[in-house]
């Protein structure tokens, strides 16, 4: 018999170990590395990409994904030179309505461990 089974979201688990050590590479005065993103391996969050330079940093968020980013950016100009951490949320513009659900409680577990920032969420339409 084919039954429709309810559509059960599992529950998320987080590699905290590396997303820490990520964060920690970003604030760091002595690191090459400005941004971090953080995407799904089926439930597990995980750290996908680190590196320097804005664009790259936006080719990180596909359509159907979900992710985080977390990015150093200069602020201010030659005198007054002031660095702002930013952490974003990306939920594409194809992820399903299940996913797009769980994303608040995902996001929280992220938050657990990335602590300073300027909070944004970016919403595709």
């Amino acid at each position: 018999s084919n039954r429709n089974f309810p559509r059960v979201a599992l529950p998320t688990s987080i590699d905290r170990d590396k997303i820490k050590a990520a964060y920690e590479d970003v604030r760091s005065d002595n690191s090459e590395t400005e941004w971090a993103v953080f995407k799904f391996e089926g439930n597990h969050i995980v750290c996908s990409a680190k590196g320097k330079e804005f664009e790259k940093f936006r080719e990180q968020f596909g359509n159907d994904e979900r992710a985080f980013g977390y990015i150093r950016l200069q602020m201010g100009d030659e005198m007054s030179k002031r660095q702002k951490f930013l952490f974003l949320t990306w939920v594409g513009p194809s992820v399903g309505v299940i996913k797009r659900a769980k994303m608040s409680t995902d996001k929280a577990m992220v938050k657990d461990i990335i602590v300073l920032y300027y909070y944004t969420e970016l919403h595709c339409q």
